[in-house]
């Protein structure tokens, strides 16, 4: 069941039905609204997190989306970024937008289990945001190992994790909510249910360690681990 809910079929599916837009945020989205939660996301990985590598430094978009959007960001800085993803449709999406700003951007189709395609011990940057909690936890490990080999020595990995939240009344009746809308709606249209793996605090460390990283710092749910082994 987890491999239909977060493999390169959901995806491939998912996009060709609900566009570019909708992969991201939902079929509500807007482009106002993307373009609003990059700016502040970038804002905020410029004032925390991206002065830990150089200006011209290698970064790998690990889940670029159709969008590009933080890949894009990067290179207009100055970067040197590479964005994978497991579905080619995703990067047809991508190449078309990052022609767009005529961008120099790498695109490489993997599977984040793998990576079989991109060098070792090429990055100084892995990034991932919006990504990994599409990722079964029982494989996480897996990927953060994967992320590891393609770091440089003493290199950065900023991830963004989703938290589990206390089961409170809140979160219960979030949940309830969420799943009755989720089966109403599939009476009258296609939906896609992926994959989300939430992690406390505690168990994020324990992985971090397991995977030759150090923690560094977090900024909501944003962590920052250094390559160390």
């Amino acid at each position: 069941m987890a491999s239909k809910q977060w493999g390169e079929k959901v995806w491939e599916e998912k996009i060709k039905y609900q566009d570019e837009k909708g992969v991201i945020f939902g079929t509500n989205s807007s482009i106002k609204q993307i373009n609003k939660n990059t700016k502040r996301h970038i804002s905020m990985l410029k004032e925390h997190f991206l002065t830990y590598i150089k200006k011209n430094g290698k970064i790998l978009d690990a889940g670029i989306g159709p969008m590009a959007r933080f890949s894009i960001e990067f290179s207009k800085l100055g970067y040197k970024v590479t964005g994978v993803d497991i579905s080619k449709t995703t990067l047809k999406y991508a190449k078309k937008n990052i022609d767009k700003k005529k961008l120099d951007v790498k695109l490489i189709r993997d599977n984040l289990l793998e990576l079989k395609n991109i060098k070792n011990n090429e990055f100084d940057m892995v990034f991932c945001i919006e990504t990994f909690g599409h990722i079964p936890s029982y494989l996480s490990l897996e990927v953060l190992k994967n992320f590891n080999k393609k770091l440089k020595k003493g290199a950065y990995c900023l991830i963004e994790f989703w938290i589990e939240e206390e089961k409170g009344f809140k979160k219960l009746l979030k949940d309830f909510l969420y799943w009755s809308l989720h089966n109403i709606k599939k009476k009258f249209k296609k939906t896609f249910h992926v994959n989300c793996s939430f992690y406390t605090h505690e168990e994020i460390l324990d992985m971090v360690e397991r995977t030759g990283f150090k923690f560094i710092k977090k900024e909501k749910k944003l962590y920052l681990f250094k390559k160390i082994k």
